[in-house]
């Protein structure tokens, strides 16, 4: 009989064990899950940071592109001419959606002249917003420079 009830009173003390072993595992799991989460999301931001930062770049060099061949079409001013250095390098940004605030767009002729040889400089600026906690948002800068031909 003192066998059975020291039996008993050694099972309750492993069963209060388990539940204090299962409780302080959870608030590891917690605590060791929010970091692994926010390391995730870092990780995806910057990916996401270099896939905007390459998409500027090229929009960049496409409107350069533009530019050396046709370095009087800068802008369309208030018609809806798609023709210009401008359309084209917002039209490569397209791929961005949403993923940034509205770019600016900066077209340069360093030389002061339009004609071969002289130098096309185009500069975009847009505002990347990241999805980590406690990063601001910061600019993202492409430029693209070329000669005319």
């Amino acid at each position: 009989m003192k066998r059975i009830a020291h039996m008993k009173i050694s099972r309750n003390k492993e069963t209060h064990r388990n539940r204090e072993q299962r409780g302080q595992s959870l608030v590891e799991f917690s605590l060791v899950l929010v970091f692994l989460i926010v390391v995730l999301i870092g990780v995806i931001d910057f990916a996401r940071f270099f896939f905007t930062y390459g998409t500027i770049a090229n929009a960049a060099r496409e409107g350069a592109r533009y530019g050396i061949i046709y370095p009087a079409n800068v802008h369309a001013g208030h018609s809806a001419d798609p023709d210009n250095i401008t359309y084209r390098t917002r039209e490569s940004l397209a791929l961005l959606g949403n993923a940034m605030e509205t770019p600016y767009i900066q077209i340069l002729f360093p030389d002061g002249c339009q004609y071969v040889g002289c130098r096309v400089n185009v500069k975009v600026t847009a505002f990347f917003k990241t999805w980590t906690p406690l990063i601001p948002r910061f600019p993202v800068v492409g430029e693209a420079i070329m000669y005319i031909e």
